[in-house]
C-alpha cells in the first residue's frame, strides 16, 4: 500500500500522482476501472440557450426546478419598515412598476439561461450615469427584464482600483430597426445564474452556469426512468399464442383473417366465469410484466432532481411527508431558511444599492434614512398558531406599557402597525384612519362631574381622571406598599419561636417605595411581576434572616430576597422617587417589642410570603403612632 502525489504536473519526465493506491487490492492502480474516470464540462447550455429552453418547455422536473426558488424567494416579498403613509407610497409605486413579478423574472432568467437583467428606465439620457441625488418624485418611469441573450457587453472592467471593477463599462441592446442602444451599467442591474471558475469566454465572463448544467445528469435520469416505466405499461401483460404450422399457412389472406377472427373470439370469450377455447395443439400463455419496485427506482431518481435543486420532496413533489409522525416540517423549515439565506445574501445586495434606494425617492420625493425593509416571513402560521402568537404580542406589549420602558404613544403605533400588517383585523387600517386619535382617551361628557384631584383614587375612576392624571397630575410624596395576605401563618411561626406581641395581621406588609420627594404618581408605571389578581409570592426557602432595624434597633423584621421586589423599588428611584436609606432590603416588620426574647435563638420562617397588589398612598410622618401590636 502507497500514497503518491495526484497532480498532472512531471517531473524529470515522470507522472506524479498523488492519492490512495493499494498495490494487493489494486485500488488507484492501473487495474483500478475508476482511474480512467474524469469530469468534462458540458457548454452547450451557456453557449446556445435551444437545449436549456427545450428542457424546460417539454419536462414538468426541469420546469419545477426552475420556477419554485425564483417564486417562493419573492412569494411573500418584503415588509418595509416606516410611517403608514411611506409604506403606502412605496408599495403603490412598487405595484405600478411591476416590481415583485419583474425581479421573479430576472432570477428565472438567471436560473435558466446563467444570467438575466433589469433595466432601470430613470429621468437622463440611458447611456449617462444615473444619479440618485437628482432623482426625484416618479423619477423611477419603468424597469424592463432581459435575458443575458438580449443584452451585450464590449469590455469589462479590469482596473484592480476601480468601484467597478467585473462589471461592464458599457451594455449594448438592439432597439429595433437594426439600430443599437447603449446602456450606463448604473441603469443595468444584472443577476447571475451559478457561480463560475473563469472558464467561460470573455463575452460571457459575467455571467454564469444555467442550472442545467449541475442537474443535467439527474433530471435526464428522472425523466428516463419516468418514460421507462410508463412504456412498461404498454407491455403489461402479453399473451403468446402457438400454432402448429403457423407460418406456412399465415400467406393466404383467406387464413390470416380466419386466424384473426380466430384468436378476436377467444379474447372475446375468456373471463372469470368462461373459459378461453384453444385447440389441442395449440398453446396459449399469459406473461405478467412485474411493477414491483418501480415506484420507488421513479421516487429516488426525483429525490435526486430536489437534492440537487435545494428544493425538499415533499415541496418538488407537492405531496405530505412519508412515514409515521412525519409531517415534513423539517425539510420545509430547512428550505425557508435557504431561501430567507438567499435572499438576505444574494437578492437584497442586489437591488438595494440603486433599484431601492431610486424606488424609494421615486415614491416618496426624497430619501429618509430610517427607512428600511425586512424580508417577510415564508411559512404561513395555522389559524390557531397565529391566534397564539397574537396573544403572547399583546401580553408583551402590555408589560412594556406597564414597565414604563417604552413611550405608551410609540408603543401603540407599533401594536397598530403589526395588526394591520397580519392581516387578520379587516378595515382595522382604515378605521385608524378614520378616528381623530387611536390613543384618545374620550372627554367627559356633558354633566359628568370630575374626579377629586386630591383623591389618588380617584384618577382610576374616571376617564376624564386618567386623562387630567396622564396630562397634569400634581406631584406629591408617595408610599408605595404590599399586604401580606398570610400574615396568619407568620404569626403563628412567631408565636411558636417566642415572640410575645406582633403586628396584627392586617399591618403585616412589604414597602416598596417611601419617598419624602414629590412625584408624578403617573410617572411610575405599573407592576407586572404577580398574578391575575396583582398578587405576588415569594416561593418558601431561599435567604431569609432576622434582623433589628430601625432607630435604635426596635422593629425585628423578617428580611428576604425577591427580584421583584427588588427590580421595582430601582424603577421608582428612576422615575424620581426618593429613598433615605443606604439600600433596599425587602422585609416584614415581626414586632415593635422584642421582650426578653433573644433572637440568637430564633429560627427564620422560610415557608411562603404572599402580597396582596401594590398600595398607592402619601408619606405619612407620623405613622409610628398608629402602631398597635397583639
Amino acid at each position: 500500500m502507497r500514497s503518491a502525489p495526484q497532480s498532472t504536473g512531471r517531473k524529470g519526465g515522470l507522472a506524479v500522482s498523488d492519492g490512495f493506491a493499494s498495490l494487493i487490492s489494486g485500488i488507484g492502480t492501473s487495474a483500478d476501472k475508476n482511474v480512467a474516470n474524469t469530469y468534462a464540462f458540458d457548454g452547450r447550455f451557456a453557449q446556445s440557450f435551444a437545449v436549456a429552453e427545450t428542457a424546460y418547455r417539454t419536462s414538468w422536473v426541469v420546469k419545477k426546478a426552475h420556477d419554485l426558488p425564483p417564486f417562493d424567494m419573492t412569494r411573500k416579498w418584503r415588509n418595509w419598515q416606516a410611517d403608514a403613509d411611506q409604506i403606502e407610497a412605496i408599495e403603490a409605486e412598487e405595484k405600478r412598476l411591476g416590481l415583485k413579478a419583474r425581479v421573479r423574472l430576472a432570477l428565472w432568467y438567471a436560473r435558466l439561461y446563467g444570467g438575466g437583467a433589469l433595466i432601470l428606465g430613470a429621468r437622463g439620457v440611458a447611456k449617462e450615469p444615473l444619479t440618485l441625488d437628482s432623482m426625484g418624485k416618479n423619477s423611477l418611469e419603468f424597469v424592463h427584464v432581459v435575458s443575458r441573450h438580449q443584452i451585450s457587453y464590449e469590455r469589462i472592467d479590469q482596473n484592480p482600483m476601480s468601484p467597478t471593477r467585473g462589471q461592464p463599462e458599457m451594455w449594448t441592446m438592439s432597439g429595433g430597426d437594426a439600430a443599437m442602444v447603449q446602456i450606463h451599467p448604473t441603469r443595468v442591474i444584472p443577476f447571475v445564474g451559478q457561480p463560475t471558475t473563469g472558464m467561460m469566454s470573455a463575452q460571457d465572463q459575467l455571467w454564469g452556469d444555467p442550472l442545467l448544467t449541475s442537474i443535467w445528469d439527474a433530471v435526464t435520469n428522472a425523466d428516463l426512468v419516468q418514460a421507462g416505466i410508463a412504456a412498461l405499461v404498454q407491455e403489461a401483460k402479453t399473451d403468446t399464442l402457438k400454432v402448429p404450422n403457423f407460418m406456412n399457412q399465415i400467406g393466404t389472406a383467406e387464413y390470416e383473417a380466419r386466424f384473426l377472427r380466430r384468436v378476436e373470439l377467444a379474447n372475446q370469450a375468456k373471463s372469470m366465469m368462461r373459459t378461453r377455447l384453444v385447440d389441442k395443439d395449440e398453446e396459449w400463455e399469459t406473461q405478467q410484466v412485474n411493477f414491483a419496485g418501480l415506484p420507488d427506482v421513479e421516487r429516488q431518481k426525483l429525490q435526486l432532481v430536489a437534492a440537487a435543486c435545494d428544493i425538499p420532496v415533499t415541496r418538488f413533489l407537492g405531496e405530505s411527508s412519508k412515514g409515521l409522525n412525519a409531517t415534513g416540517q423539517g425539510d420545509e423549515d430547512n428550505y425557508n431558511t435557504m431561501i430567507f439565506a438567499k435572499q438576505e445574501n444574494e437578492l437584497q445586495p442586489v437591488l438595494a444599492p440603486i433599484l431601492d434606494e431610486l424606488l424609494i425617492r421615486s415614491a416618496l420625493g426624497a430619501r429618509p434614512k430610517e427607512i428600511h425593509y425586512a424580508w417577510a416571513p415564508l411559512a404561513d402560521a395555522e389559524p390557531k398558531e397565529a391566534a397564539e402568537i397574537e396573544k403572547l404580542e399583546a401580553e408583551t406589549i402590555d408589560i412594556y406599557q406597564k414597565t414604563g420602558l417604552v413611550p405608551v404613544t410609540a408603543l401603540a403605533k407599533t401594536a397598530q402597525s403589526r395588526m394591520v400588517e397580519s392581516g387578520r383585523f379587516p378595515s382595522l387600517e382604515a378605521g385608524l384612519a378614520e378616528a381623530d386619535d387611536g390613543l384618545d382617551i374620550p372627554a367627559l361628557e356633558e354633566g359628568q362631574d370630575p374626579a377629586n384631584e386630591d383623591d389618588p383614587s380617584a384618577l382610576t375612576q374616571t376617564p376624564a381622571g386618567q386623562r387630567r392624571a396622564a396630562n397634569d397630575a400634581a406631584p406629591r410624596t408617595l408610599y408605595v406598599s404590599r399586604k401580606l395576605l398570610n400574615a396568619d401563618e407568620v404569626i403563628r411561626w412567631a408565636k411558636g419561636q417566642g415572640f410575645t406581641t406582633t403586628q396584627k395581621a392586617e399591618d403585616m406588609h412589604v414597602t416598596v417605595c417611601f419617598s419624602r420627594q414629590a412625584v408624578d404618581w403617573m410617572e411610575m408605571g405599573t407592576d407586572w411581576s404577580g398574578d391575575e389578581k396583582g398578587w405576588l409570592r415569594v416561593p418558601a426557602g431561599g435567604p431569609r434572616l432576622i434582623e433589628r432595624l430601625g432607630e435604635g434597633g426596635k422593629a425585628v423584621v423578617l428580611a428576604f430576597v425577591n427580584e421583584s421586589l427588588s427590580w421595582r423599588h430601582d424603577r421608582f428611584v428612576k422615575a424620581g422617587a426618593s429613598w433615605d436609606w443606604p439600600a433596599y432590603q425587602p422585609h416584614v416588620t415581626i414586632t415593635w417589642d422584642l421582650g426578653d426574647l433573644d433572637l440568637s435563638t430564633v429560627e427564620p420562617y422560610t415557608g411562603p410570603l404572599v402580597f396582596g397588589p401594590e398600595i398607592f398612598a402619601e408619606v405619612k410622618e407620623d405613622w409610628a403612632k398608629s402602631i398597635t401590636e397583639s
